[in-house]
Formats: structure tokens, sequence, C-alpha cells
């Protein structure tokens, strides 16, 4: 009989099989004249559990394995340390986060370390700015080349392969950080929004591309699951635990096939007939899986069998079922039958096939078995790289041109501007009502993007509530949040002209683009706006002063909060929500300039601009754009004592646009 729990007996079954293969690869045993090797071996299982405990057993006997797995990278210690790690990147200032990232095992400090860092300042601020230089490099040049320089650094590599399954650890780092790098390109993903796909990654986890990848290609004893085998061959086949994966059917409610037919069983009177339909369709599901396993060996196939009872039931696996030729194990004279059958087969087929079938006890083995590597005198040597990586094209935003971060995500006003030197002007809007800040902005944003300008705003209220809600507002604000929008839709823009005026099929909302920039450099604009900016928009120039970015090759993403067209001219508007202290149109150059902007609306002309060039038939920038709006819509009032506040135009010369679309071309190599 077995002797043990459960655990204890797959613990046994996995160190007799690793013993055996420790035996095998350490004998002179040849397949075709040649010494059998790792890669001649393969140990199916039916879980990631078991090949755990395969591969946990191989480790202790210094053989090398393989795991192919259905599981997700996600769902692994490395992308539970790797969120840490990137938390505390994206915040290094969050000194907690710092100190959780430290103590993982990618980076390996201990507790110890973290009582010696609050007692030696000079070392803890080493680690901060260790932290703070890997954003800057994240922030600067993209994931990629920081976690490069990270695991340099702090020497991952070396860390990891101290570990029993260090190459397992090191490819799935690798993995997380590839899967990472393509999302921060495909998505144009900033910081925080990498972290937030990360964790949705970890909630989501059907997609095939986020499996297991196989850490090493080489002469290693691979542990596959007997669903990913099938169709394959392998020279010699281990399985280990196809007698321990029987169960006995105890579900109430169960879906099953009856004359062909799907059928659900809830407590009908014929439960014990469908029970018995149930139990004969998992034991063929059971069946066709056992074949899978018994035929993928060319050469050999050891199986492991239970001919003994565990816990005084018999083997009910359908290895159990084929061996004694279907016995059940009902009643007691049944399971005694049944063994007995077991038994007998097992003899019959190892004393009836001339030696092909043999019997064996499951072996022990000492803890000092353990695999003699074979060396040999093969003298390796590095090829030489000569080939030329190409520079990788950015994707940069104005945000990023004008505060030197890389985030491409719509421009909802992410900061406000309060101009001390500019008059008040008493307006009878909400201003002071709604609250301020970035996701007011976002949330405004998003109210104008899905109304009907047309309709009353008070008609679409689940509009209105739908946005304030999603984004974190009171109900209270509602009625704010409507009076300040329906204000700027009945405020004049130009020539009795108003947003609300405007029917859904004559606006695009939201469009996302990608400018292409052959390289732009900083002095290259600034040389053209000066020399094209007109004399009235002096504010303009001098805000060029401060402007600063580095060399940018690649693309620009940005989104145009509305483009429309009007008695056959095309505008482009883009909202504001940010608070400031004077609205009249003359004082609105100032914020203009102090945000940069007049070139985040010269950006979103030249792509305007040439994406009707390739819509529009017989296009010209002068006959067919009417111009730019900025629209401060907290300063937008329909009275006619404020005509024209909160309302910021111009229309760039043709000579601006052309030159600064002449800057942006996108330089093509000719082979």
């Amino acid at each position: 009989a077995v002797i043990g729990g459960m655990a204890a007996i797959k613990t046994a079954i996995a160190e007799s099989v690793a013993g055996n293969i420790t035996q095998l690869l350490n004998s002179d045993t040849t397949i075709n004249g040649k010494p059998v090797n790792g890669a001649d071996i393969a140990i199916l299982v039916r879980s990631h559990a078991q090949g755990d405990l395969i591969k946990s057993a191989l480790n202790a006997r210094a053989i090398a394995s393989v795991q192919s797995s259905n599981q997700s990278i996600f769902q692994t210690h490395e992308a539970i340390e790797m969120q840490r790690l990137l938390t505390a990147i994206i915040e290094p200032q969050q000194e907690d986060n710092v100190r959780r990232a430290l103590v993982t095992e990618l980076l390996g400090y201990q507790a110890d370390d973290l009582i010696r860092f609050e007692n030696d300042s000079s070392e803890w601020e080493n680690r901060l700015v260790a932290m703070q230089n890997w954003h800057q490099r994240w922030k600067q040049d993209g994931f990629l080349p920081m976690m490069r320089q990270l695991m340099q650094e702090e020497s991952i590599h070396q860390r990891l392969l101290a570990y029993d399954d260090g190459e397992r650890r090191i490819t799935n780092l690798l993995q997380l950080a590839e899967l990472i790098h393509r999302a921060t390109k495909q998505q144009s993903l900033g910081m925080e929004e990498v972290l937030r796909w990360l964790c949705q990654q970890q909630e989501n986890t059907s997609q095939s591309e986020t499996e297991l990848r196989l850490e090493s290609d080489e002469n290693l004893v691979k542990i596959v699951t007997i669903h990913k085998s099938k169709g394959l061959e392998y020279p010699i086949v281990y399985c280990p635990f196809v007698s321990l994966n029987g169960t006995t059917f105890k579900d109430k409610v169960y879906s099953f096939y009856k004359e062909g037919k799907p059928c659900l069983e809830v407590g009908s009177p014929d439960a014990k007939e469908h029970k018995d339909i149930k139990i004969a369709e998992e034991r063929a599901e059971a069946t066709r899986l056992l074949y899978v396993a018994l035929t993928r060996a060319k050469y050999q196939c050891t199986v492991v069998c239970l001919p003994e009872p565990v816990y005084r039931n018999p083997d009910k696996t359908a290895l159990g079922w084929l061996i004694t030729n279907g016995e059940t194990c009902t009643t007691a004279k049944d399971k005694k039958r049944f063994h007995e059958a077991y038994r007998t087969n097992m003899d019959k087929l190892a004393s009836g096939n001339k030696g092909i079938i043999k019997l064996d006890e499951l072996p022990n083995f000492t803890a000092n078995v353990r695999y003699q590597a074979k060396h040999t005198d093969t003298q390796l040597t590095a090829r030489k790289f000569t080939a030329k990586i190409k520079a990788q094209a950015q994707i940069t935003s104005f945000s990023g041109l004008t505060a030197g971060a890389h985030t491409e995500t719509p421009d909802y006003d992410s900061g406000f501007i309060t101009d001390t030197r500019a008059e008040l002007i008493d307006l009878p809007r909400p201003e002071n009502e709604f609250p301020r800040g970035a996701t007011a902005g976002v949330a405004l944003h998003e109210v104008f993007e899905n109304l009907d300008f047309t309709l009353p705003v008070t008609e679409q209220s689940d509009i209105v509530i739908n946005a304030l809600t999603k984004w974190g507002f009171e109900e209270k604000h509602q009625a704010a949040a409507s009076l300040l929008i329906q204000n700027a839709l009945q405020a004049w823009l130009f020539d009795g002209f108003t947003l609300n005026q405007l029917d859904n099929d004559k606006r695009l909302n939201e469009m996302e683009f990608y400018l292409p920039l052959q390289r732009l450099q900083i002095d290259d604009l600034k040389q053209i706006l000066f020399k094209h900016l007109p004399d009235s928009q002096q504010a303009f120039r001098d805000a060029l002063n401060s402007l600063y970015f580095d060399q940018v090759k690649g693309y620009l993403k940005g989104f145009i909060d509305l483009i429309f067209e009007h008695q056959g001219k095309y505008y482009l508007a883009d909202y504001k929500s940010n608070s400031l202290t004077d609205y009249k149109p003359e004082s609105l150059l100032l914020p203009m300039a102090d945000s940069h902007y007049y070139l985040q609306y010269l950006l979103y002309s030249v792509a305007l601009h040439r994406y009707l060039k390739k819509r529009l038939p017989g296009y010209s920038w002068e006959k067919d754009i009417g111009g730019v709006y900025y629209l401060f819509i907290r300063g937008m009032s329909p009275f006619d004592s404020a005509q024209g506040a909160g309302v910021f135009f111009d229309k760039p010369s043709v000579q601006l646009i052309d030159a600064l679309d002449a800057l942006f071309v996108r330089e093509v190599a000719h082979a």
C-alpha cells in the first residue's frame, strides 16, 4: 500500500522520476549511437503545479529543465516584482514604494539593508538618486533603454542566475520587458499608463502571447502539458501522474449530451441516468488524453501506475479503467475484484510482450545521486556584430515639446493659468461654482465630445451626469457644468455664428493624428516662428525664448478637440477650462503665450492642412481654412455685453504653415 498523504505521494513520484532520469543521463545509454541527453526526454503532466513539482525534483539533482505551460507571464512572481519596481521608478519621491522595490528579488536588498539605510542617510540618498535617474532615463529614452540600464547597474542577471530556477526567472523578466516595450510603442503609453496597463494584464490573462516562454532551447529536459504535447514526438517520455488524475464526480449541476443534444442537469427525476452519462463523457475525454500521453514516445515511455489503493480507493483514472477492462468500484466486493484485475492484467502485459513492457517497483534514490555533466573540449568564440542599428523613431506630443515629458494623451488643461496682470471681467457665469483642475477639464471635454450642439444641454443631462460621475464629481455639480457648457455653445464666435448652430455631420471630434518629423530641432523651429509670427503676436515671440526641447526624430502625436465646417470653410477649435482673471479677447494673448498654446495650434494646423490636402479636391489653405479658435469656456457668455469674451482666434499665414510643413517633412531613405 502507498503510505502518506496525497502531497507526499506526488513528491515521492516526482523524486523517483527525477532519480531515474539522473541515472539514465549518467549512464552510457545511447540513441542511434549518440549519448542520451536532456533534450531527448519529455515529462508529460496535466497541470502547472505538477510541472513545478517535477522541476523542483530535477533541480535538486542538478538537472536543467524547461517548462512549457499555459500559465500567463502576468501571473508570475516576476510580474508582481516588476509592478513594484515600476511603481517606485514612476514615483521615486514616494519612499515607501522605493523600499518595497528594493526588497524584491530583482534588486535583492534585505531587511538589514533597510535598517542600515535608516542610519546612513547618504546611502539612502544614493538609492533615491538611482530611482530618479531611472525615472529620467525612461522619460527621455523610453522604457527599454531604462530597463537595460537598470539590469546592468544592479547586476540582475547575475543575481537571478544564483537561484535554482534562475534561467526561468530571467526569461520571465525579459518577456515582461518585451511586452511592456511593445505596449508603450503600439499604444503610446506614458509612465503611469504603463503601470495601469500592467495591472490590467494581470487581471486579464486570456491572450496567447502572454503564455510563459521557454527559457532555453538547449539540451534540457522538457516538462510539457499533455494538451501541448499533442502532435509532438519525443525519444523518451515519462508520464508520472496519469494514475493520480481520477476524480469522483460529485457535481449537482452540470452539462452533458443526450442523444446528440446539449442538456443541463439541475435536479431532474433522471439525475442518476444523467450522472452515468456525464461520467462516461468524462472518462472518454480522459481516455483520449491518456492516448495522447502514451503515444508521444518514439523509443521509451515510462508510466507510473498505482495498483495499490490510495486512501482505500483504487485507481479511478482512465488508465485504471483500461487496465481492468472497465471494472467498476462501487462496493467493497467491486473494489476487491478491481484490485485483482489490475494486478493480473499488469502481469499479463509484462509477461506477454517479449520484454517490451517491464514492471518495476517505484525506486528510491539517495540525495547524493546527482547529474554529472559530460565535459567536452569544444572551443567557443563570440561572433562579431557588424550590422548597424537604426535609431528608433520617437513619439512625442505638444506636452512633450513644451514640458520635456513625452506623454501622448489628449491635452485636457493639466494646470490652470492665473494672470495677475489682467483685469477681472465680471460676467454672469458659473466659473466659481464648477471645480477647477485637470480632472474637471477631462470631464468637460468628454461632455463636449458627446453632446449634440443643436439641442439644449438640459435635454442631454444623461451625457453630463455620465461624464461627471465617471470622473468623480458629485451630482450637485451638474447644474454648474451644464450652464458653463450651454454658455459656451451660445457664445458669439463670428458674424453671428455660434457652436449650437453646428450639426453633428459638420463636426469631427477628437481627431487623433501622427505628424511625421524628419529631425525637429528647437533652433530651426524658432527661426521659422520668429520670421513669420506677426508683430501683433509679440507675446508669442517673447515666449519662444523660454521654449526648449531635445531634438526629435519620429512622430508627433496629438488630439484635435474639434474640427468643424461652416459655409465651406474649415475651422480648428480647442476647449480650454483654464481659470483666468481676464477673458477679454485682447487679454488672451498672455495665457496663450505662457502655456505655448500658439505652438499647439500651429502643430494642429499643419496636421489639419495635410489631412485636407489628401481629402479635399482642389484644397488650398487660403481658400478653405477659416482659422483657429481657442475657447476658454469659463469666460464665454451669450450676453451681448460680453461678446467675444473667452474666444481667441487666429488664422496663421499660409507662408508660416508652408514653412512648418516643410520643416516637418520626413526624410525618406533611398536604397
